[in-house]
């Protein structure tokens, strides 16, 4: 179970998909999305049911692009739901949960 952002940043790899529990934009919630890239300030995704969408295509094909931003700033719930929050408002700006790989 993840605990940490750092944890986080070793399980969100290329290829792992996460569901999409709340998000500042109720249209993504439900969402299934897959990582394509990540880097040290972040990662991508894209949604493997619509991969010819402009989020999906966004970023030169990598997809949306979410910063990893502070720890203060995540929240790892004991059911492995990971919630970011807004630095200012201190809202929710999207809360997964990594799907297992059987």
């Amino acid at each position: 179970m993840i605990k940490t952002l750092n944890q986080l940043k070793k399980v969100l790899v290329p290829n792992v998909e996460f569901k999409i529990i709340a998000h500042s934009r109720i249209s993504c919630v439900s969402q299934i999305r897959r990582v394509t890239k990540t880097t040290t300030t972040g990662f991508y995704s894209f949604i493997p049911a619509d991969p010819q969408s402009a989020f999906s295509l966004g970023d030169n094909g990598f997809g949306g692009f979410l910063t990893w931003g502070p720890a203060k700033n995540w929240h790892f719930s004991d059911d492995g739901v990971c919630t970011h929050y807004d630095n200012i408002s201190n809202e929710i700006i999207i809360s997964f949960k990594i799907i297992e790989k059987e």
